[in-house]
């Protein structure tokens, strides 16, 4: 069971996240994807503060854990999970954010900005990065993890289906891929393009060890078997 002082820690950063991430919204004059990032705040602050191997001060340490953003339009959600945890200075964001020539773009640059694992934003995209670092690092009998992060439109594209393929052909059990179900595209259900329903049912059918969880209940993200 999950230890309730650390779930409430994890609470209160989430609820920091959340005002951080709207205070950027009221401070940028343009888009921000705020329906993706905001479902998708417990997840990352869960991860990045209680389940992933990594540190700030050390970003490149070969052992660390791997994370990959592929739904890279919620790059804003995780610069900010980022920062709360040292890796960048918040209000630097805040005051670049979109601009040109800014390290913290729409979708994330692992070249601008180091500490991001990979640059992501084509649908579908950071499955396959992590599918190639997870098989790699069992090659290599290294002992980290790799965790990649989508949205549940990924499986309209096509290509998808072949990366879902790979990762349980190889049975690459240090490969943990996290789907923010929140049924939504960027102006449309998901539901609208394909039946997706049963959901958990098509990803067990491709040897995926799936556990469904209320990714809004940090009880439930600490208790994560992953």
């Amino acid at each position: 069971m999950a230890d309730p002082k650390e779930v409430r820690r994890l609470q209160e950063l989430a609820y920091e996240m959340r005002k951080k991430l709207l205070n950027l919204c009221g401070n940028y004059d343009g888009i921000v994807h705020i329906g993706g990032d905001l479902s998708m705040t417990d997840l990352l602050i869960g991860l990045y503060h209680h389940g992933l191997k990594v540190d700030p001060k050390n970003i490149h340490a070969p052992a660390r854990d791997r994370f990959l953003l592929s739904k890279g339009h919620g790059a804003v959600c995780m610069y900010i999970a980022m920062s709360l945890r040292g890796y960048f200075d918040y209000d630097e964001i805040v005051r670049t954010y979109g601009k040109v020539d800014s390290a913290y773009g729409m979708h994330p640059c692992k070249i601008h900005l180091p500490g991001v694992e990979c640059s992501s934003g084509s649908l579908g995209q950071g499955l396959a990065m992590a599918v190639g670092l997870a098989f790699s690092a069992r090659q290599k009998k290294e002992g980290h993890r790799v965790f990649c992060m989508m949205g549940d439109g990924r499986p309209v594209k096509v290509r998808f289906g072949k990366q879902l393929t790979l990762r349980g052909s190889y049975q690459l059990g240090n490969l943990i891929g996290v789907i923010d179900r929140n049924k939504q595209l960027m102006t449309s259900f998901d539901g609208d393009y394909m039946h997706l329903e049963p959901y958990a049912d098509k990803w067990r059918a491709f040897n995926w060890n799936v556990v469904e969880i209320n990714g809004h209940d940090m009880g439930q993200i600490v208790d994560f078997p992953g």
